[in-house]
């Protein structure tokens, strides 16, 4: 079997440590000109909506994002996703700050940061982010 064929298979393996999820919030859209952060969304709102059959309850950018508008839309124990790309770390302060953000906005809620390049020119920054997010 060719790989493109086998491709959601393996994908829904590897993604199982997220374990099921009936809803999720899917935050970070990519509010910018980064064609490629665009198709990292598509895929991933393909493999949850279609392979894992997951409700996507909340999606925002950095500038639509309301907490109350999150918490309303759903259950206390549903997670948070932040979308994978390449916007971790201090070249990226907007983004940077939006992921902290969120993440002490949410401490009893699970977090899912998906995969990501991240760079900090400052090693301060990198570990107060590591700190903060990581406990």
């Amino acid at each position: 079997m060719a790989i493109a064929q086998r491709f959601p298979q393996l994908l829904k393996h590897d993604l199982a440590p997220l374990g099921p999820m009936q809803h999720c919030t899917l935050l970070n859209y990519p509010n910018h000109l980064n064609i490629g952060d665009y198709m990292i969304r598509a895929g991933t709102v393909d493999y949850l909506q279609r392979v894992n059959r997951t409700r996507i309850a909340y999606t925002a950018d950095l500038d639509s994002y309301s907490q109350p508008g999150l918490n309303r839309a759903l259950l206390p124990a549903s997670p948070i996703l932040l979308l994978g790309g390449g916007n971790l770390g201090d070249l990226w302060p907007d983004r940077q700050a939006f992921h902290e953000r969120v993440v002490a906005a949410h401490p009893d809620r699970p977090i899912f940061l998906l995969p990501q390049s991240m760079h900090f020119r400052d090693p301060s920054r990198s570990r107060r982010a590591a700190d903060d997010t990581l406990g």
